[in-house]
């Protein structure tokens, strides 16, 4: 049964050091089968790409995808077959729905599989002392201390403790500088190349050139196209061409093709704009859509850059504890898939010993965690009877008492086997 459908921009699969394109396909997700399908078109049964299964899988959240991808509205899948995949929607609340669904049906999966293996002998559940890691592990770490803080202090507490990004998503932080800004923020490539361009067009030597236009020519290379590289219309004397000053392009004075924006603007945008530049302060250049969505990218990532420099000691360890939880909980739910091929008869010995090193290294992974989160306890406060002294030590209590459940099941697995 078709559980939701639409538009999704997903990322092909990467090989060695390149990454995948990212192309716009149709999904359906089934709540039947457990899976998405994705298609080159809409209505079309014979353009399936492919399909994703979601038993075991898990949802990566927004604020996590877009510190990897730097996509707005983008999510991730991870899947039992090691893959996983990266896809964004066109707004925040398509995005909101497609994660929620997605958990939906991962949970129902789940579900399906706990039902189906009642009774079964080779199940872990029917060893003593023994129980599934899934049923200890959360997934989504943020949203749960979010909901735990929420029950034991106020709003007006919890904002005081200023606990950004592990209390408030990226994504509501992008929604405000949307506001903020004129001009919207939206997906781009090519930011790294856009700010060189953007800082060798504020600080370049026109000393050597005659006009302008040759400096900027030097810049880039004008292509001399005959029509417009956005819409494909036609010059004439009612639609001038110009060419964008950020990647050559010709390209017709429309709105939706061109836009003017003064050079100095944009270098405070993309954060190059450092001492006095060597053009015209009011200097203007005209920049394509698709350069103009390059700038907003690169204005989006500079700011938060800016925002990740002012974290406090607290909100990095807090983020760092988050982070190695929900890394540690992928390698127990690993490592109870390697017990399950052994208990099920798989003699091989390189999955003896591969989880003989997940243990291993699960085991470091906790004691790291406990670390972490003990530091964050004794970090100074004015007063200890104080809200964040209540929140520093709660954090600590939860997540040590999850390492010490996680610790007793992973050594119940490993005498499981002997191992």
């Amino acid at each position: 049964m078709v559980k939701k459908e639409g538009y999704l921009t997903k990322q092909g699969e990467s090989f060695l050091f390149l990454a995948g394109k990212w192309q716009r396909r149709w999904f359906v997700l089934d709540d039947m089968n457990f899976t998405m399908r994705y298609f080159e078109e809409r209505g079309v049964e014979t353009s399936l790409k492919g399909q994703i299964d979601l038993k075991g899988g898990s949802v990566i959240e927004s604020r996590d995808c877009l510190e990897l991808k730097k996509k707005d509205f983008c999510f991730g899948i991870n899947t039992l077959s090691a893959r996983t995949y990266y896809m964004f929607a066109e707004h925040a609340g398509d995005a909101r729905d497609w994660v929620s669904a997605i958990k939906e049906v991962i949970g129902l999966a789940k579900k399906a599989a706990r039902k189906s293996n009642q009774g079964d002998q080779g199940d872990l559940r029917s060893r003593p002392g023994l129980g599934l890691a899934s049923d200890f592990v959360v997934v989504d770490v943020h949203e749960r201390h979010k909901i735990e803080l929420a029950h034991q202090y106020s709003t007006e507490m919890v904002e005081e403790l200023d606990l950004h990004p592990a209390l408030i998503s990226l994504t509501d932080q992008f929604l405000k500088l949307r506001k903020e800004q004129p001009v919207q923020f939206t997906q781009g490539a090519n930011t790294e190349k856009t700010r060189v361009r953007v800082q060798k067009l504020l600080y370049g030597d026109r000393s050597k050139y005659n006009s302008e236009e040759a400096f900027q020519k030097s810049i880039v290379s004008w292509n001399s196209s005959t029509t417009c590289t956005a819409c494909s219309a036609g010059y004439s004397l009612l639609k001038s061409k110009t060419h964008c000053k950020l990647c050559g392009d010709t390209v017709c004075d429309a709105d939706t093709c061109c836009n003017v924006f003064e050079l100095v603007d944009i270098g405070k945008l993309v954060n190059v704009l450092q001492g006095r530049p060597t053009c015209p302060r009011d200097l203007a250049i005209s920049i394509c859509a698709s350069c103009e969505e390059n700038v907003n990218q690169a204005a989006r990532t500079s700011r938060l850059d800016k925002g990740q420099e002012k974290k406090t000691p607290m909100q990095k360890l807090y983020k760092e504890a988050c982070s190695l939880k929900v890394q540690t909980a992928r390698e127990i739910l690993h490592y109870e898939d390697l017990i399950k091929q052994i208990l099920g008869g798989n003699t091989a010995p390189a999955v003896r010993d591969q989880a003989k090193e997940m243990h291993g290294h699960i085991l470091d992974s906790l004691k790291t965690l406990t670390h972490t989160t003990l530091t964050l306890e004794k970090l100074p406060v004015k007063d200890k009877r104080s809200q964040r002294q209540r929140f520093q030590s709660s954090v600590h209590l939860a997540f040590n008492t999850w390492a010490k459940e996680m610790k007793y099941h992973v050594n119940s697995f490993a005498e499981s086997i002997k191992l």
